[in-house]
């Protein structure tokens, strides 16, 4: 029985599946899989969007960019060691079963599942997963962290890193695996579009593909045959315990003021003309643009908010909706003036520090981020997120966590607008066995690193 998965593209993407054919389809187009609402015959199609692209090019590239990689390359076709929920706070053993740190933190071994296979047929071995991070660190930096990655034997990768790193558990775990043995005879693994992808997860054969479609058909080898059953492909309290309730009470400048907001400005120098509009000290009109992609109605609303609140104090804003490829290219080299954007969600609050107060990540003007899009740091920040990863013990880094809470709101270096929520939608008329509030075993994203997990737990409805 063959295996597929189609996308499509217009307006809308969508992934299907068919039980019969083992496909899943992605799909922009606003009628993608119209045809088959209504089918529970057990062949019918999953369908999600991906409204974020206008169309789809066939690269399957995991270390290509975001917007260029077509979308499940790293939810369907690749996967990684270790898959961690931001839903329940789990973590799952995905292609490692288990992994230890050493006494003093500077070595973490990982133990690989055995029996995996790539799509090709060949084993996964721990020569893939060092070579691997070579690759990765040699095309897009990285893990600075990571002195080495070995093979020890088949079954075991052993990382050696230059100082004790808690979070390096959680990174390195999350790192989608390729085959070493089809890389490393790639002239230009930077440039290289990999159009027929050699992966360990559940979708891997590229069928039919289009600019506005493509088929991606089932892995005939994959290591879970019983969760191929998709055949063809609230808000988050995670950090509630880490967070000290008297800082965040505290936190003043984050509140909904008009009149304290101008009179700051007024005091900055920053007055209101006849025309009730303020101006710069050069004279100039105190305006700026906010920059969101045009796929984003949730967050163009809250940007015209903000921008009818800046009105309200004199402060013009103009509100700019180009895709969102065009969006992030601003934020990765610095050519935009303000922006909503995602932070970092990791096991603990260390990755959204790291990235919004670290030097480490801050670049230039000119030269690509990818992320500290607002490129601020402070070396106060690297103290403490140093002594934070230094620690395996909680209440040493609960005491890293408070102080870096207060550093935060002592700077502010970016202003925090909402919790990031962990949400989606989804119908059970065709298929079952997603992810809820009461049982959210993964979040409801298509594009997140939980996806494998619900696209192996999935059923599809027969009547």
């Amino acid at each position: 029985m063959s295996s597929s998965i189609r996308v499509r593209r217009a307006r809308r993407a969508s992934l299907l599946a068919t039980a019969a054919a083992t496909a899943l389809l992605l799909s922009g187009c606003s009628g993608a899989g119209a045809s088959g609402a209504a089918d529970t015959s057990g062949k019918q199609l999953l369908t999600l969007p991906r409204e974020d692209f206008a169309t789809f090019t066939r690269n399957f590239n995991p270390f290509a960019p975001g917007q260029v990689v077509a979308p499940l390359t790293s939810q369907a076709v690749y996967e990684a060691m270790l898959v961690y929920n931001p839903a329940d706070g789990k973590t799952t053993p995905w292609l490692a079963t288990s992994w230890e740190t050493a006494p003093d933190g500077k070595t973490l071994t990982f133990t690989l599942r055995p029996g995996v296979k790539w799509s090709d047929g060949k084993p996964l071995t721990a020569e893939d997963v060092a070579y691997t991070f070579a690759l990765q660190k040699k095309l897009l930096g990285g893990y600075e962290y990571l002195e080495s990655a070995r093979a020890e034997g088949t079954g075991k990768v052993v990382f050696t890193l230059d100082k004790p790193y808690s979070p390096g558990v959680f990174e390195l775990g999350k790192q989608i695996i390729v085959p070493k043995h089809v890389w490393e005879k790639v002239k230009d693994p930077a440039k290289e579009t990999n159009p027929d992808p050699v992966g360990t997860g559940p979708y891997t054969q590229v069928a039919a593909f289009q600019s506005q479609s493509y088929e991606l058909r089932r892995n005939p080898e994959y290591w879970q045959p019983d969760k191929q059953a998709v055949e063809g492909t609230g808000l988050s309290g995670g950090y509630d315990k880490w967070r000290d309730k008297s800082i965040a009470k505290s936190c003043t400048w984050t509140k909904h003021d008009a009149t304290a907001a101008g009179k700051a400005l007024d005091a900055a120098g920053y007055r209101k003309g006849k025309d009730g509009k303020r101006t710069l000290k050069n004279g100039k009109p105190f305006a700026f643009d906010i920059s969101v992609g045009s796929a984003s109605s949730d967050w163009l609303s809250v940007a015209n908010i903000i921008k009818q609140n800046l009105a309200e104090i004199g402060v013009t804003a103009t509100v700019k909706s180009p895709d969102w490829a065009a969006v992030v290219s601003g934020y990765e080299t610095g050519d935009y003036d303000t922006g909503i954007v995602w932070s970092d969600n990791g096991a603990t609050p260390y990755q959204f520090y790291r990235n919004t107060l670290g030097t480490a990540s801050v670049k230039p003007v000119g030269t690509r981020a990818l992320n500290n899009y607002h490129r601020f740091g402070t070396k106060k920040a690297d103290a403490l997120l140093d002594r934070f990863a230094a620690s395996s013990d909680e209440a040493g880094q609960r005491e890293q966590i408070d102080a870096l809470q207060r550093l935060f709101d002592e700077q502010a270096p970016v202003v925090p607008l909402f919790p990031g929520p962990e949400w989606g939608s989804y119908t059970d008329t065709r298929f079952t066995g997603w992810p809820t509030e009461d049982n959210p075993y993964a979040t409801l994203t298509n594009r997140g690193d939980t996806s494998v997990l619900v696209l192996t737990s999935l059923k599809p409805v027969k009547r």
